[in-house]
């Protein structure tokens, strides 16, 4: 069915009423098109019929509602998490896949924002991966304390190098992964200059090895002793170790 159909001229005296009358339906047909530079009205009112041709040369989808490309199927790209350097994991309400829009696996692609993330250096949360790894390494901070009040929290990674300047009279251990996951954190205590600094008031949940907890090695600037705490619980329960007086 023709799109237009616009008015044969069969006299001169007929020009202007035909031709005005014809341009009203090249204006509309016009409008009815697809602008192949964007130019608006430019969207779809109906479902679009590709009568068995191909759409060629598309883009690899990025956002939820884009459509994906043959590469980004058989090349693995949904719903494959690869092995990948700094990546922490964490938060299993969200899930992860990995992209190969470049070429290489450089990236991961964010299920539920449909956003890119870069794999070197990245966060990726909610993964869940098989591998077996050649080498690794664990996120440190160095939190301090403040009136004798000293926080560890988790979600900032699982190594902690403390440096005491005051003595520590409590303690908390904030966003450990969740139930049934297990957690492990490393802290290193070490004395400054001034030393005999002591560290206490560790949570009731904490269980040591016969029940008490650790005196720390107070030399000044030498003392180092280092704390493991496990838990399998979400911190309901953490379990002490410790290794002291390195030197």
């Amino acid at each position: 069915m023709a799109k237009i159909t616009l008015a044969d001229m069969s006299g001169g005296y007929q020009s202007v009423s035909l031709y005005n009358a014809n341009n009203v339906l090249l204006e509309a047909a016009i409008e009815n098109t697809l602008s192949r530079d964007g130019t608006t009205p430019n969207m779809m009112e109906a479902n679009l019929d590709m009568n068995s041709y191909k759409i060629t040369n598309l883009a690899n989808g990025t956002n939820n509602q884009d459509a994906v490309t043959v590469y980004q199927l058989t090349q693995g790209q949904l719903g494959v998490v690869p092995v990948a350097t700094n990546i922490t994991y964490a938060d299993t309400s969200n899930y992860y896949a990995a992209t190969d829009v470049d070429g290489a696996l450089t990236e991961i692609y964010e299920l539920v924002t449909g956003s890119y993330l870069p794999l070197a250096g990245g966060t990726m949360t909610g993964a869940i991966v098989t591998a077996e790894l050649t080498d690794y390494s664990l996120t440190s901070t160095s939190p301090s304390s403040s009136s004798g009040a000293l926080t560890l929290d988790i979600e900032n990674g699982n190594s902690f190098e403390v440096t005491l300047t005051e003595n520590v009279t409590g303690v908390t251990l904030s966003n450990p992964s969740p139930s049934g996951d297990y957690c492990e954190i490393i802290i290193k205590f070490k004395q400054d200059s001034t030393g005999s600094w002591t560290v206490g008031g560790w949570p009731a949940a904490v269980k040591w090895p016969g029940g008490a907890a650790p005196t720390i090695t107070t030399t000044a600037t030498t003392g180092v002793d280092i704390v493991a705490l496990k838990t399998w619980d979400a911190g309901t329960t953490w379990y002490g170790d410790y290794s002291q007086d390195y030197s």
